[in-house]
């Protein structure tokens, strides 16, 4: 894949975005390039990668030797690859977070790089036939079923802590997997899952991910429902938001309701957020999420709230500007002898115009 990308106006919204894509088995000496890039540094900060599997290239990554930085990469996988990368010596990785890289060859300078990273194997299913699957001990679906690994992978819940995972299979450790299947009903499932599902477990809408092979084809990777055709459409999370933490065990399964958004008000750079207190046992807290970007990924900030307030009001804002807004609860209980913090999933993300 190619991403070349000059001009000297940045613009308001990301110009590029992909996720969930699997591109490998480029291998012709110098030649095989998983990722080229060429683009210039002011437009870098609206290209965004995320859940990328780059693998079984001669080079994972290439960028034109006038980029001194790169785009945002996260929660992917580039590994397995001859190089790892054909980069100017002082080009700056710190746009790569919360990704494995894991390759025969040069794999940058290691220290450069953003938070969350990780330089071990993944760990995939079959490599060589092209299963991108994280093996796990939990449970790996594998095209028709779920089957178990005597070995995990150390990309599954390394993902960044802030990105989706209402998609993933429970258990799945309240947090996205790194790679193509990440947020997706067939990522890889945590610990020593208890449910085994033959089919797909969202109940027949598959989420099918983009692979990219050397021969220049892209095909879908992955099992679809024999009874319908194959969709793109996003498996749903459960309405009730269980969360499971570990395993399925019965003392380690966990039920938090989600709260629901009675109205946002708007007001002169400002907003006012009211929903509904949610009754839970134990003290219940919440979350709001903001942004002016509507996938909530980038230049998105969080707000706690306490457990006795049910309106905010967010201020500092743009005047006459369009934001998104979605909330969550949260409460910390203890679990195997252990606090853990157990999170619904989001409310559906609401846009609202600030006045001037």
């Amino acid at each position: 894949m190619s991403i070349t990308a000059y001009g000297n106006k940045i613009p308001s919204e990301n110009i590029f975005e992909a996720s969930n894509c699997v591109i490998y088995n480029f291998q012709q000496q110098r030649y095989g390039i998983g990722l080229d890039l060429s683009i210039d540094d002011n437009l870098t900060d609206s290209i965004i990668l995320k859940n990328i599997t780059l693998a079984n290239n001669y080079y994972g990554i290439k960028a034109s030797k006038s980029m001194t930085k790169f785009p945002i990469i996260q929660d992917s996988i580039i590994a397995k690859n001859t190089r790892g990368f054909d980069v100017s010596e002082g080009i700056n990785v710190f746009n790569i977070t919360y990704t494995c890289i894991y390759n025969d060859g040069w794999d940058g300078n290691t220290y450069g790089y953003g938070e969350g990273c990780i330089f071990k194997d993944p760990i995939f299913a079959d490599l060589n036939n092209g299963d991108f699957h994280l093996k796990s001990t939990g449970g790996r679906w594998d095209g028709s079923k779920w089957v178990t690994d005597t070995d995990a992978s150390p990309c599954i819940n390394a993902g960044n802590p802030a990105s989706d995972y209402a998609n993933e299979p429970e258990p799945n450790g309240n947090r996205i997997n790194m790679g193509v299947y990440g947020n997706t009903f067939q990522a890889s499932k945590t610990g020593n899952g208890s449910v085994q599902p033959t089919t797909n477990p969202a109940g027949g809408e598959t989420t099918t991910p983009m692979t990219t092979k050397s021969d220049g084809e892209t095909t879908t990777h992955g099992a679809t429902n024999p009874d319908r055709e194959t969709t793109t459409t996003n498996a749903k999370p459960t309405a009730s938001g269980t969360i499971l933490i570990g395993s399925t065990t019965a003392s380690e399964k966990e039920t938090l309701r989600k709260p629901s958004v009675k109205k946002i008000t708007k007001g002169s750079k400002r907003l006012t957020v009211t929903f509904n207190k949610m009754k839970n046992s134990g003290k219940v807290f919440y979350e709001i999420q903001y942004s002016t970007k509507k996938k909530l990924k980038k230049a998105t900030k969080t707000l706690k709230v306490s457990a006795k307030k049910t309106k905010v009001i967010i201020k500092k804002l743009r005047g006459n500007k369009k934001y998104y807004v979605r909330i969550r609860a949260y409460q910390t209980k203890k679990i195997n002898g252990k606090n853990k913090k157990v999170y619904s999933v989001w409310t559906k993300v609401k846009a609202v115009k600030t006045k001037k």
